[in-house]
């Protein structure tokens, strides 16, 4: 498939009709891919959510506060899933207390309004 896809493009590399279809395509899968995300996605992302919410609580903390490695390992997984959830995409509009992501946010808004004055 993907070579058909290859050999079609550079028999045709300097057809611009070929990158007028690729742009449609591009520009296509850039405005539905929000709308598949939120319809599809979304309740896929919510159910792992749950279920890894029920695994965590089955869990006997007191067995693991009496081994240090399940210890270190188990406050290492929940770190993890806090920088998950505060670095998703969905976490954009939420208020930040966090430096580095305030800084990131100005960056990347400038970077935009640069872009858009040129």
């Amino acid at each position: 498939m993907f070579e058909k896809i290859f050999d079609l493009i550079k028999n045709n590399f300097k057809n611009p009709k070929l990158y007028v279809f690729l742009l449609v395509v591009l520009l296509t899968v850039l405005v539905l891919f929000p709308y598949i995300d939120s319809n599809l996605f979304y309740y896929n992302r919510v159910n792992d959510r749950i279920d890894i919410l029920t695994k965590v609580s089955e869990i006997n903390v007191e067995q693991i506060q009496e081994n240090e490695i399940l210890y270190n390992e188990y406050n290492s997984i929940l770190t993890e899933i806090e920088k998950q959830s505060s670095g998703s995409i969905g976490s954009v509009f939420i208020k930040e207390a966090d430096n580095t992501v305030n800084l990131i946010k100005f960056i990347t808004g400038g970077v935009c309004l640069c872009a858009i004055k040129k």
